[in-house]
């Protein structure tokens, strides 16, 4: 089919991400325990599935970005990683 996949996976800082992923956590799956309980037992499963998608398209169908980096023109440079104008 001649298709070309191409990754763009968005990094986040530390602290702004592990709060967004603890709001979401409460917000869709009434997460109980406390931003710290959530925090010390660790968020990896994120690095590891990134690692499987290099490992299974390579690194030139992948783009890492960091996402407090890019937010301001955030559509620009997707689609720019996409090789759209």
């Amino acid at each position: 089919l001649s298709i070309v996949p191409r990754v763009v996976v968005y990094v986040r800082d530390v602290y702004p991400y592990y709060q967004s992923f603890y709001h979401q956590l409460v917000k869709r799956h009434g997460e109980t325990r406390s931003f710290a309980e959530v925090v010390r037992g660790g968020v990896t499963y994120h690095a590891q599935s990134v690692r499987a998608v290099v490992e299974a398209l390579g690194s030139d169908a992948c783009r890492v970005r960091h996402y407090e980096s890019s937010r301001v023109h955030l559509d620009r440079i997707f689609l720019r990683d996409l090789g759209l104008s």
